[in-house]
């Protein structure tokens, strides 16, 4: 009885990495998922406690501390509170 071990071929070899490597992006993809439904990602101060996020950022004036609001990085816009006068402003 030989004691040597064999080789697997370089595909097999292949095969086995790429089955590895989608293994841990569906791990990865679960764990985020699980986190987002968590709500502890990408959530900001627009959005409702429960639900969807509104989809809105938060843009804060460093110089007067007024806030705007964007979408998906496009043009600001003040952040008006219920009084009709901009939020955060010194």
């Amino acid at each position: 009885m030989s004691t040597e071990k064999t080789e697997l071929p370089y595909v097999e070899k292949l095969a086995r990495e790429i089955r590895i490597a989608v293994a841990w992006f569906f791990v990865v993809l679960f764990a985020l998922s699980v986190w987002r439904g968590l709500g502890y990602y990408g959530r900001d101060p627009t959005d409702p406690d429960e639900g969807p996020s509104s989809g809105l950022t938060v843009h804060t004036d460093a110089a007067t501390g007024c806030e705007y609001l964007s979408v998906g990085g496009s043009a600001l816009v003040p952040r008006y509170a219920t009084d009709g006068g901009q939020m955060g402003c010194r």
